[in-house]
């Protein structure tokens, strides 16, 4: 159990670092509460991230902001259909790595 803490504190400082988590300038229970709940949601989807690329053994090559990032290129407009907005080689390059298909190429 004390091996896993180092983990968890990494998580912690994740949160506090790049969500930043640690600035609260909120009125009532109820806005911290909820902001507190958007960022363990958001460290769940960190993890989840950090974990796959690690079963890849990708980690030490890409990281789980990196991730995010590329993929924070694509749009997906929803109005009488779904429409991706154009995906970059470097995208699809990874989502193939990823082996996740996020973006297929019909959608219909």
């Amino acid at each position: 159990m004390y091996k896993s803490r180092d983990i968890v504190e990494k998580h912690f400082d994740n949160v506090n670092k790049m969500l930043k988590a640690d600035i609260l300038y909120l009125g009532d229970d109820y806005s911290v509460f909820g902001h507190i709940f958007m960022a363990f949601l958001s460290l769940y989807g960190y993890c989840k991230i950090e974990n796959m690329l690690s079963e890849r053994s990708l980690l030490d090559k890409i990281s789980p902001m990196d991730v995010l990032e590329r993929f924070s290129t694509v749009y997906i407009i929803v109005k009488d259909r779904k429409i991706i907005t154009e995906v970059s080689k470097k995208v699809k390059e990874l989502d193939e790595k990823l082996g996740k298909n996020i973006f297929p190429k019909n959608l219909s």
